[in-house]
């Protein structure tokens, strides 16, 4: 199977700089792409200026993502968007027609959730696109 497009879930931590590492190992072929995806929480009303500074480090811990992509060898963009990671990254993945979506985890959470992340629990029990879970 060639992966053309993949998204990855990008916060900054170590689990999601590895996430980007096995992205890059998998995307293939001329024209193929990875979508950095970052998602931010307003925890503001809207229109204030922290939700303008939540967004300004949204976007900065998603350019480091590019940068990691980019070093690797891998044509790479990227989406930043308010919400819930679990629904951003999945809407993402969707909306850029992607073929995998990529995440890291740190394993924290519920007793339930003692092998993924709550984020990574979500999109393996709710995409419809494939995932694929690091560590």
């Amino acid at each position: 199977m060639t992966l053309r497009t993949v998204v990855v879930g990008f916060d900054g931590s170590e689990p999601a700089r590895r996430a980007v590492a096995l992205a890059a190992e998998l995307i293939h072929g001329p024209g193929a792409e990875l979508v950095v995806a970052t998602a931010f929480t307003t925890r503001y009303p809207l229109g204030t200026e922290s939700n303008v500074d939540l967004r300004e480090e949204a976007e900065s811990v998603a350019v480091d993502g590019v940068r990691l992509a980019e070093e690797l060898g891998v044509d790479c963009r990227q989406r930043v968007e308010d919400g819930d990671p679990r629904y951003v990254i999945d809407a993402i993945a969707e909306a850029e027609g992607a073929d995998l979506i990529v995440i890291g985890t740190r394993g924290r959470g519920s007793l339930a959730r003692l092998v993924l992340g709550s984020v990574a629990a979500y999109l393996v029990g709710h995409s419809e696109i494939p995932v694929a879970v690091t560590r």
